[in-house]
């Protein structure tokens, strides 16, 4: 730092890319490019130099260690603290750098600074800076994002349920893959919204690590052939609990599509009376008495058993206001010797099996 000089006090126009370099190598200790950078001033509300790093690699890979925070705070170049944790919330651990700040008084104490209203308003100011420069970087180069991204996601996720007041800016940042635009692609959830069909007020998603296995699920039935409603295929099951648990973008509602039939039937403009292909071929005074009975033998995990109006090539499914993926998850951590979850004692009660009453399977068990 000191054979650089304070070069978060100059202007950017004066500072060489092979000076940015040498400082970035310097602080992070390290010969690895970074990704992005924010040389940044502002006067007001606050007057802030700050320089900042985003790195390209973490080291929080396969969940071996956790990024400690590596920004400084200066006032008027001098140090207050040197690894400042109190300077940017903890999911943006990853950032390195240095922030100056001429509005703290150099008699602060170190050990009290951080209670001070003043620090408080300080990392809000930097941490909407920071996280708006990682949107224009995404928008001026989204390959290079995605790439980012993939290696940094859980970062953002970590954020969007502790920071409210920036939900919205990180939830513009996350990326999906989606149906119709294929496993190669990522899109925002802005992209997504820009493509909704006339009168569509609902987002719509699944959960599944793999694009072709989600593809190949039953609940993916009703949009065979009809590209009129994206669906965003989560391959992270962090991204399923953040839709679970804020419910909404820009008013537009989450929903997981093996739960929401009723809503898919009336975007896609389905009329299931007129589909043929799902006809009951079992005799219709059969129909009670079998269901009952496969209730009845099946009482254990399902509650109740129904004649589906989506299935078209599968026999049967099962909707549950636990998803598929939710359930898989708890399943695999209670396996792995992890503490049961007391509702998985009772998660058959509110199980549903739909029968699809055209296939032979179900025609031939009746």
């Amino acid at each position: 730092m000191n054979s650089l000089g304070a070069i978060w006090y100059r202007e950017k126009r004066e500072v060489t890319v092979d000076e940015y370099e040498r400082f970035w190598e310097q602080i992070a200790n390290t010969k690895i490019p970074y990704k992005y950078m924010l040389h940044y001033s502002t006067d007001v509300p606050l007057s802030i130099r700050a320089l900042l790093y985003i790195p390209s690699t973490h080291n929080e890979k396969n969940q071996l260690m956790q990024e400690g925070t590596e920004v400084a705070l200066y006032s008027r170049r001098v140090l207050i603290k040197e690894k400042c944790q109190e300077l940017l919330p903890h999911y943006l651990r990853f950032v390195k750098g240095v922030v100056d700040c001429e509005d703290l008084p150099l008699n602060i104490s170190r050990e009290n600074y951080q209670d001070t209203t003043l620090v408080n308003k300080l990392r809000n100011v930097v941490t909407r800076r920071l996280i708006k420069q990682i949107d224009d970087e995404a928008k001026r180069d989204p390959e290079k994002y995605k790439k980012w991204f993939a290696d940094f996601g859980n970062f953002i996720r970590e954020g969007i349920p502790v920071d409210n007041e920036n939900k919205e800016a990180l939830f513009r940042l996350l990326r999906f893959v989606s149906r119709n635009n294929g496993p190669s692609s990522i899109i925002s959830l802005d992209d997504y919204i820009k493509k909704m069909k006339e009168g569509q007020d609902k987002i719509y998603f699944i959960t599944n690590p793999d694009y072709n296995l989600a593809l190949k699920s039953p609940f993916f039935q009703p949009f065979k052939g009809n590209t009129s409603v994206d669906v965003l295929i989560l391959t992270s099951q962090f991204d399923e609990f953040i839709f679970s648990q804020q419910n909404e973008f820009q008013g537009k509602k989450f929903v997981n599509i093996e739960q929401g039939f009723e809503d898919i039937q009336k975007d896609l403009g389905v009329k299931v009376e007129d589909d043929a292909r799902l006809k009951s071929k079992i005799p219709e005074d059969d129909v009670t008495g079998f269901c009952l009975w496969l209730k009845n033998e099946l009482s254990d995990k399902v509650s109740k058993v129904s004649i589906s109006k989506r299935l078209v090539d599968t026999p049967a499914l099962l909707s549950s206001q636990v998803s598929s993926s939710m359930r898989m998850m708890m399943q695999m951590v209670e396996a792995q010797g992890g503490a049961p979850d007391p509702s998985m004692k009772n998660m058959g009660k509110d199980n549903t099996m739909e029968l699809n009453c055209a296939h032979p399977i179900i025609v031939n068990l009746n």
